[in-house]
């Protein structure tokens, strides 16, 4: 077969740490190949090569013919290979159409100003290709959207050029699922027209929907390369993955006697109008889930619990204490704190060292912020060990670290706290398999030492499977509050999509 690409003996060491160890990847012409792998596989690592973000220390990679011991991103551009990378790259002060052909020459006046017209006119074209209703004008600053807004500007500009291999790093994880079938039925025409998709992702039903060949990575080797989809289901995948049967996928639903009270909302609104009059309980040892559409008001609500956000109306309770939450600060040493859906921008120091990542909160609540991180460095060791954790030093930067590592990072931050309710905005995002079932136990184990718990997911699957209750949001508004136990994703999605009737009696409260 003349392949579009190859890569062969991909050797690269991060701090010491071998991320991929003579790896192997063979794509083929108009084929949407998915690549997998648990956690730190190497399979971003690998992506990132291709697209020569980070180059090789060993290995050659061969596209078109030519042969090439590393590429940069100028010259991947160059010769047709663009990338959706889980890092968002866009510059936040220039506009959307700005960001989507920032490498495009044709859209210059010499080297100075865009021909401002013709950018929005075709940014606009492939925002309406897309099947994209009601998304922010192309003249908008990328500042003013949304994460997921932003993840689908990435994948604009990624289908944008005339490209002939596109690199996908779990782009769907931010977006609602509307927009994920737009964007598959974007790949496939791609496909059709000759383009070669790479596709890495941790959701397997996009891999069977989407996919024609699957590639597994394990600690950096390739095990098994090329297999059809049709050989394969989802348990015989995971056995390549993780190298065992993991059994139930997302566990055994727990039953715990729920507790006392823990937190109590009332009558909630948002001082921007992202949401109002929310109201609900969280009892000890319970894990309440929220579910809903992207742009629902989700994530803005348990953001105002934690202080990021500012409250118009309404009233927080712990305990039956009132929760001062107009500093973070505060809302965390009242025992509340909050795993965000973007670990790097919202939760980490990606250049500095796990240890400080862990202490620091421990350090400002402490209020002797320049306190020697040794004192920390035991605690930091034991909860990392705990998370399944490998990493050459505590002072390696978490940015070597492959997403569900960092993940696992930001988890040990608060849980060397003592805290009494603990929310998680999509705590699997842009994880593995393997991960993802350590997480979930996770939650289980806080919910049965008597946290009370909130979980904020897209996975429907995902929130039925893990929470006690849950409630739907949509448009700013609790819709429904449904049993976890007996829901279906059907039924949830009865309420999530707007137009839908309230059954929770919101109705009438403008």
């Amino acid at each position: 077969m003349d392949w579009s690409l190859t890569a062969e003996g991909i050797t690269k060491r991060f701090h010491g740490v071998r991320a991929l160890d003579k790896a192997g990847f063979h794509l083929g012409p108009e084929e949407i190949h998915c690549l997998v792998g648990e956690n730190g596989a190497g399979k971003s690592t690998l992506g990132k090569i291709i697209m020569g973000i980070h180059q090789p220390d060993e290995g050659e990679i061969v596209v078109g013919g030519n042969t090439y011991q590393a590429l940069n991103p100028h010259l991947a551009r160059q010769i047709g290979i663009a990338m959706v990378a889980q890092e968002l790259n866009l510059m936040p002060d220039l506009s959307i159409a700005e960001n989507i052909f920032l490498f495009d020459d044709s859209c210059y006046l010499g080297n100075i100003f865009y021909k401002r017209k013709d950018l929005y006119r075709k940014a606009q074209e492939i925002i309406e290709h897309m099947g994209l209703r009601n998304f922010p004008a192309v003249s908008t600053k990328i500042r003013n959207l949304t994460v997921a807004q932003q993840q689908i500007v990435e994948i604009v500009k990624a289908i944008s050029g005339q490209n002939k291999i596109l690199i996908f790093d779990e782009p769907t994880t931010a977006i609602s699922i509307k927009e994920v079938e737009h964007l598959f039925q974007i790949i496939r025409t791609l496909k059709a027209q000759g383009v070669s998709i790479v596709l890495v992702t941790h959701r397997f039903d996009e891999i069977f929907a989407i996919g024609d060949y699957v590639t597994v990575l394990c600690d950096g080797k390739t095990v098994r390369e090329r297999i059809p989809l049709e050989e394969l289901d989802k348990q015989k995948l995971v056995q390549l993955m993780v190298g065992r049967d993991i059994g139930e996928f997302y566990g055994t639903r727990q039953r715990i006697e729920t507790g006392d009270e823990i937190l109590r909302v009332e009558n909630l609104s948002a001082a921007d109008g992202k949401f109002s009059n929310i109201s609900f309980t969280v009892r000890k040892g319970e894990v309440l889930g929220m579910a809903g559409l992207v742009g629902a008001g989700r994530s803005e609500i348990v953001e105002t619990l934690f202080g990021i956000r500012r409250k118009k109306t309404g009233g927080i309770w712990l305990k039956g204490r009132p929760v001062n939450n107009r500093s973070i600060q505060n809302v965390v040493k009242q025992g509340v704190v909050f795993v965000p859906d973007d670990r790097k921008l919202k939760g980490l120091f990606t250049q500095l060292g796990l240890s400080f990542n862990i202490a620091i909160t421990q350090m400002e609540l402490s209020g002797k912020f320049f306190n020697s991180e040794k004192k920390y460095e035991k605690t930091s060791e034991n909860l990392l060990k705990k998370l399944n954790l490998k990493f050459a030093s505590l002072n390696q930067p978490v940015a070597s670290l492959s997403g569900g590592n960092q993940q696992k990072v930001l988890l040990s931050k608060w849980l060397a706290l003592k805290t009494e309710v603990i929310i998680f905005d999509e705590p699997t995002r842009g994880i593995d398999v393997g991960t993802k079932v350590e997480i979930y136990e996770l939650i289980r184990e806080l919910a049965r030492n008597g946290k009370a718990v909130i979980v904020v997911s897209s996975e429907m699957q995902e929130v039925i499977s893990l929470t006690d209750r849950l409630l739907v949001i949509n448009e700013g508004r609790i819709v429904a509050e449904l049993k976890s136990d007996g829901t279906t994703e059907h039924e949830i999605l009865s309420y999530a999509i707007p137009g839908k009737e309230s059954a929770y009696g919101n109705e009438n409260n403008d």
